[in-house]
């Protein structure tokens, strides 16, 4: 049916994200699919992403020439140049005051007696990470392209004031993908830049080209601390810089803007944009960090309370990208572990920094816990339990934002650990985040029954028996107590895989670990007498990170919270 007017236009994505890249070849398009779950055939659903060839469009000649699917994923052409991701913005429209967006196209545009000439698009990007911290207007690059209504393609040349005579960074090229019968819709497309470095010095063999004028500017001479500078960023210093601190005055060929798009339909003008913004490559694309722009964009529009259930999808969905965060870290290096103490950029060097007076350099946890292994597989196997149906045990452990700068030795244990967020203390996961979690560790989880253990349920008879229920329902946090050696003959996480032995070494063991506090070396259980009793006292002390969870009901055990199970059976043991 053909159409009479246009009540609304958007642009989409409304937030579009380019990489850099210098091959002439842009990159395809691939779906992210999660690993299968099918604990029958030994899939666990802990693996890896894959990257599986999708759908792209093919430009030539100013249009789309075809769809085609690439045999596989290929982020490098064949001279290992790396392929551009370059974003398309599509028009859509909306017919009716009460219609669903549509893709505008080029029968939409004939039916209003219009042609693709008859839109025009602006752009408008930037690049400000010297005027940011120089306040000089003249370091703002900025490249802009207006009134686009032909398919050629448009270079965006940045020039700012104090750049020498003739100089500019190029920041890619835009272009109105021209409409075809077979590929109708409205298009531009945003082609990034290369990649390279730009500054005031030729000779330079970091640069591409200078550009800058030390004459007239002085971003080759900027430092933070420079007295009537604008408002610092945080963290600072994320510039490039000499020994000294100050800036080497080099610009990069990234850039974020606005691209606009208008015509005039029955008199009326409508008009829409969207963001851009490019960047470096994604050299992991198969994995998600565990706070990305997303999570902030969410807690936005939704709020940072979470009043219903939780699906378990979300659930998996922030566990899973902690283990692939940690996949791509040196946590044995983060940590400050020897030899890595005082020798490379990490939190605990951050940590001692002299605007935190009194916190000793030295490693956030024992050596031990952050060998890279263990700490996957933690990750590994509380995802793996959430996959199972299990409930999280997590809550309790997380870091929340006012806690950022908590630099006690608790603090810095806290989750997520070892990394710092954007305000230069440790980070936090978002607020809308953690009440995900405390709602699905509350049971709040919508796909119905949480299921406690994979174990089968166990009799709660006598004391013996819970202390097995309690036992297997914590088994899946067997790589917490890793750090603690038990005689030699291995870690107290080992003991987890056998009932008998673990409650054997709580019998005849001693507190001891970072936790312990002031009954290290005292003995964990006194036979008849549970206020006597070391691990008892532990877990009533409200700031042990096992206090909460032993609060909890644990099933199969009548009802039974962890703390009353243990106090329980330690009353049952025969005194000497």
């Amino acid at each position: 049916m053909a159409i009479s007017d246009i009540k609304e236009i958007r642009l989409l994505p409304s937030l579009a994200i380019a990489r850099f890249g210098s091959s002439a070849e842009p990159m395809d398009n691939y779906d992210v699919v999660l690993p299968p779950h099918d604990p029958a055939n030994g899939q666990d659903g802990t693996g890896f992403r894959s990257l599986v060839p999708a759908p792209t469009l093919i430009v030539v000649d100013g249009g789309i020439s075809q769809e085609s699917t690439p045999d596989r994923v290929a982020f490098r052409d064949a001279e290992g140049r790396v392929k551009p991701v370059a974003p398309f913005l599509e028009v859509w429209a909306r017919f009716e005051d009460d219609g669903n967006l549509e893709p505008l196209t080029r029968q939409h545009l004939t039916d209003l007696k219009l042609k693709p000439r008859d839109i025009s698009w602006r752009v408008e990007v930037v690049n400000q990470k010297a005027f940011r911290r120089t306040g000089d207007a003249n370091d703002r690059v900025t490249a802009t392209v207006d009134d686009i209504r032909d398919h050629t393609q448009r270079p965006l040349k940045g020039t700012a004031g104090n750049f020498k005579a003739g100089k500019s960074i190029p920041f890619g090229d835009v272009q109105y993908i021209k409409p075809t019968p077979k590929f109708p819709e409205i298009r531009l497309r945003f082609t990034p830049a290369a990649g390279r470095v730009f500054g005031p010095r030729a000779g330079d063999p970091n640069l591409v080209d200078d550009v800058y004028d030390s004459a007239t500017g002085n971003w080759d001479n900027y430092r933070d601390d420079l007295p009537n500078v604008p408002l610092g960023t945080n963290p600072g210093g994320i510039y490039a810089s000499g020994q000294d601190g100050v800036s080497l005055g080099y610009f990069d060929d990234a850039c974020d803007g606005l691209i606009e798009v208008k015509l005039q339909v029955n008199g009326v003008e409508r008009a829409a944009h969207a963001h851009v913004a490019s960047g470096p490559p994604d050299f992991a694309p198969d994995s998600y960090h565990v706070r990305t722009v997303s999570d902030e964009f969410e807690q936005i529009l939704h709020g940072h309370e979470v009043p219903g259930d939780v699906p378990r999808t979300e659930m998996i969905d922030i566990i899973r990208r902690a283990l692939e965060t940690v996949r791509l870290m040196n946590t044995e290096a983060m940590n400050g572990s020897p030899p890595f103490l005082g020798t490379t950029s990490n939190m605990s060097g951050h940590d001692a920094r002299p605007n935190s007076p009194g916190r000793a350099l030295e490693p956030i946890f024992l050596p031990a816990i952050v060998e890279e292994t263990q700490v996957r597989s933690f990750h590994a196997e509380a995802l793996a339990a959430l996959l199972d149906g299990a409930q999280p045990w997590f809550a309790n452990i997380l870091r929340r934002p006012e806690n950022a700068g908590d630099l006690t030795n608790a603090g810095r244990r806290r989750m997520p650990a070892m990394m710092r967020g954007g305000d230069a203390e440790h980070l936090t996961l978002t607020r809308r985040q953690i009440a995900k979690i405390e709602a699905a560790a509350a049971g709040r989880i919508s796909d119905g029954l949480i299921v406690a253990s994979a174990m089968p349920a166990i009799a709660a008879d006598t004391a013996e028996d819970d202390m097995r229920a309690l036992i297997a329902h914590f088994r899946n946090r067997a790589p917490l107590h890793r750090a603690i050696d038990v005689d030699g003959s291995g870690t107290l996480g080992d003991l987890f895989a056998d009932d008998t032995r673990l409650m054997d070494y709580l019998r005849t063991a001693v507190a001891k670990g970072s936790e312990a506090g002031p009954v290290e070396g005292q003995p964990l259980v006194t036979p008849g007498d549970p206020d006597a009793s070391a691990f008892v006292r532990l877990l009533r002390r409200a700031d042990h990170p096992m206090s909460a969870p032993y609060s909890r009901v644990v099933p199969n055990t009548g009802g039974r919270t962890g703390l009353e199970i243990v106090e329980r059976w330690i009353r049952s043991l025969p005194m000497a």
